[in-house]
């Protein structure tokens, strides 16, 4: 890690960021009751069946970069048509 601090400010083993949590593999789903969702990497072509999860591997978005902002977006939009189909029923 101590190589890396030449070209990183720091180094996190995860971040919040607008209430989501930021990691490199998707954390254990236990613990997603205290974020709005979890934005992570890891899975490359896999993704979780969970609205709360969003990976950001470059194989899910075709190579292209995606704003952070448009990602913690989704995943609050998601989040708020499944609570809002649960009320319904």
């Amino acid at each position: 890690a101590k190589e890396y601090l030449k070209y990183f400010r720091d180094i996190r083993v995860s971040h919040v960021v607008n209430d989501a949590i930021l990691t490199h593999i998707p954390i254990h789903p236990s613990e997603l009751d205290r974020f709005a969702g979890n934005i992570h990497g890891h899975l490359h072509r896999k993704t979780i069946n969970d609205v709360r999860y969003k990976c950001v591997s470059v194989e899910q978005s075709n190579y292209m970069p995606v704003l952070l902002d448009d990602v913690i977006e989704d995943i609050l939009d998601k989040r708020w048509d499944t609570k809002t189909i649960a009320e319904k029923l």
